[in-house]
C-alpha cells in the first residue's frame, strides 16, 4: 500500500524514538514542525500525526513507497531503502554480506582477531598510515550504528526494506548475489534478530513435507540433511523439506521451506521460501532479519529448487520483467517493474549479460580497466554486479595490476608506497587506511571499467576511497580514508562461474542500476541523492 503523501507531517526524533521499529517508512517521510507557523498549528498537527499513526498501524502496512514520482509504467512501484552500517573490521575482511551461494572463497573466513596480539605502532616517514584494527579497536563488538567506536569507523554495510511473511513484518536485505528468500524462525536459538517468522501466526502458511512433490527428489546429501525420503528428497528433523544455503563469505543457514503470502511493497503473492532454524555466527548484521535474493532461479537450489520471489511477483501480476536500484550513503530505493526517472539523471546504458544463454547471476564483461585513461596489461573478464557486497572485490591478478600502477605513478600521496623502513606497508591493501587532505586525495587517478556495448564506468578517487572520520559518519573533512577495493584470497573464476570481480556498493554509490531481466542485460545511469 502506498503511503499518501503530503497529508500529515511527522515530529523528527521524539516521536521517531518510540515508534522506529514499526513506523520507520512513515517516519522516512518525515519534515520538521518548525516549518509550520504557529503554536496551535504545532499542536494541531501532533494530535493529527498520533490518530495516524494508530490508524496506519491497524492496516498492517509493510512498506511504504517513497515521494517520488513514478511516470514510466503504471505498475511500477518505488520502496524505499534504508542502510545498516558495520564498522570497518566488518566490511574491509572481503566483505561482510555473502554474495552468493555458489561463489564461495573459502580463504575468505573471519579470522580469529581475539588471539591475535594488535600493533598498531610503526616507523612511517608520511604519519599518514592508520592499521585498520586500531581505527575499531573498542571494548565493544555491537554494531549499532549508535555505537561510537575508538578512531570514528562507521560505513555503510548493506541495503535493507520491510516485507511482510504471512502478515508479519520482516526486514530484509536487498541482495542480486542470491536467489533465495531466507528469514529467521521463531524456533531458532542462534538467529540473533527480533523479527522472525512463526507459523503459528500465520492462517496462510503451511510447511512443505518431506513427501510433497515440491520437496526435490534426488537432491539429498547426507551431510547436510538429517535424512533422505523414498525419492530421495533432503529432509530436516520432524519430515520436514529441508534446506542448507552457504554464502560467499562461509556463513550458512539450514532449516526447511514454508510457503505464505509474501508482501513486497503493495504486491502480495504466495511464494515459497527458507524458514532458518540454524544461523552461524555473524550471518547477518544491522537491521535487516533476513535476505531477499533477486538473482535467477538458476541459484535458487538449496538443494530443493523453488520459485524466487521476484519471478512470482512478475508472473502473478504480469509486471515487466525488470528492477532497479538506487543506494546513496545512508539511504536508497528499490523499484519494482521498471524504472524511476526521478532516480537519475542523464541517459541509462545498457550492457548485455555475459552469460545471456544460462544466467545465473547479473554478470557483465569488462573489456578493460584504465587508470587515466591508461589500459591496464590484464584481459577482459566477467564482474558480478551485487548489492549485497559492500566493496568491490577482485581477484589477486587484477587487484595486483592496479596496484602495480598506483604505486608506479602515484608515489606523491602519502602512504601509497612502501617505504624502505617498512617495505609492506601501504593502504592499497587490506590492513591500512591513510590520513589525507582532500588537495592529496585529488591527486589520485581516475579509475575506468570499459564494458561490452561501450558503457564505460569511471569511479573518481572520492568513490573508491571510503572515509570514515571521528563522529563515524562519512564526511568532506579530512580524515581517515580506506580503500573500496580489495583482493579476494584467491582467483574468484572457478568457484564463481568465471566471475573475476564483484561490482559492490563502492561503484552502486555513484550509479543507478537497472537490472532488466527481460532483455538480459543491466542498465547504468548517473544515481541522483536522495533526501534522508
Amino acid at each position: 500500500m502506498t503511503c499518501p503523501v503530503g497529508i500529515f507531517f511527522l515530529v523528527v526524533d521524539l516521536l521517531a524514538f518510540f515508534f522506529e521499529n514499526h513506523f520507520a517508512p512513515i517516519l522516512a517521510l518525515k519534515v520538521t514542525v518548525d516549518q509550520v507557523g504557529s503554536q496551535n498549528m504545532k499542536c494541531l498537527l501532533f494530535c493529527i500525526e498520533i490518530l495516524l499513526l494508530l490508524v496506519l498501524s491497524s492496516l498492517h502496512i509493510s512498506e511504504c513507497t517513497i515521494p517520488i514520482h513514478n511516470n514510466e509504467n503504471p505498475k511500477t512501484m518505488t520502496t524505499s531503502l534504508h542502510a545498516f552500517r558495520a564498522d570497518v573490521r566488518e566490511v574491509f575482511d572481503f566483505s561482510k554480506r555473502p554474495w552468493t551461494p555458489k561463489a564461495r572463497d573459502s580463504c575468505s573466513q573471519e579470522r580469529d582477531r581475539t588471539s591475535r596480539p594488535y600493533n598498531y605502532v610503526f616507523s612511517d616517514p608520511t604519519g599518514r598510515l592508520v592499521a585498520k584494527e586500531s581505527l575499531y579497536r573498542s571494548s565493544s563488538r555491537q554494531l549499532s550504528s549508535e555505537i561510537i567506536l575508538k578512531g570514528g569507523a562507521e560505513i555503510v554495510g548493506g541495503y535493507y526494506f520491510q516485507i511482510q511473511v504471512g502478515g508479519q513484518p520482516i526486514y530484509v536485505q536487498i541482495d542480486t548475489g542470491s536467489s533465495t528468500l531466507v528469514v529467521p524462525l521463531s524456533q531458532c536459538n542462534t538467529c540473533n534478530v527480533p523479527d522472525r517468522y512463526n507459523l503459528a501466526n500465520s492462517t496462510t502458511g503451511t510447511v512443505i513435507s518431506c513427501n510433497s512433490p515440491t520437496c526435490g527428489a534426488n537432491t539429498c546429501n547426507q551431510q547436510i540433511c538429517s535424512s533422505c525420503s523414498s525419492s530421495q528428497a533432503c529432509c530436516s528433523e520432524n519430515g520436514i523439506c529441508g534446506f542448507f544455503i552457504e554464502y560467499g563469505d562461509g556463513t550458512t543457514a539450514t532449516g526447511a521451506l514454508y510457503q505464505d503470502i509474501v508482501t513486497v511493497g503493495e504486491y502480495s503473492v504466495q511464494a515459497t521460501f527458507a524458514g532458518a532454524d540454524t544461523e552461524t555466527a555473524n550471518f547477518l548484521v544491522g537491521k535487516a532479519a533476513g535476505v531477499l535474493g533477486l538473482a535467477y532461479s538458476s541459484l535458487s537450489c538449496n538443494p530443493t529448487c523453488i520459485s524466487p520471489v521476484f519471478h512470482q511477483l512478475v508472473e502473478s501480476f504480469s509486471l515487466p520483467n525488470i528492477f532497479s536500484v538506487l543506494i546513496n550513503q545512508d539511504i536508497g530505493a528499490f523499484v519494482v517493474g521498471g524504472v524511476n526517472s526521478s532516480l537519475y539523471e542523464g541517459p541509462i546504458e545498457y550492457s548485455s549479460l555475459a552469460n545471456e544463454q544460462n544466467p545465473q547471476f547479473y554478470d557483465v564483461t569488462i573489456e578493460s580497466v584504465q587508470v587515466n585513461s591508461n589500459s591496464l596489461s590484464i584481459p577482459s573478464f566477467n564482474a558480478i554486479v551485487d548489492t549485497g557486497t559492500t566493496l568491490i572485490v577482485a581477484s589477486p591478478y587484477i587487484f595486483d595490476a592496479l596496484k602495480e600502477y598506483f604505486q608506479t605513478n602515484f608515489c606523491n600521496v602519502p602512504g601509497l608506497c612502501p617505504s624502505s623502513s617498512n617495505p609492506g606497508v601501504t593502504w592499497f591493501g587490506t590492513d591500512y587506511c591513510v590520513n589525507l587532505t582532500p588537495e592529496e586525495l585529488s591527486q589520485l587517478p581516475d579509475i575506468e571499467f570499459s564494458l561490452a556495448g561501450g558503457v564505460t564506468l569511471s569511479l573518481g578517487p572520492e568513490h573508491y576511497m571510503f572515509h570514515v572520520s571521528s563522529n563515524n559518519i562519512f564526511s568532506a573533512a579530512s580524515g581517515s580514508y580506506c580503500l573500496g577495493i580489495q583482493p579476494s584470497s584467491q582467483n574468484l573464476g572457478p568457484t564463481s562461474d568465471g566471475n573475476e570481480m564483484i561490482l559492490g556498493n563502492t561503484l552502486q554509490l555513484k550509479y543507478y542500476l537497472v537490472f532488466d531481466r527481460e532483455n538480459k542485460r543491466i542498465g547504468f545511469a548517473k544515481g541522483k541523492q536522495l533526501s534522508s
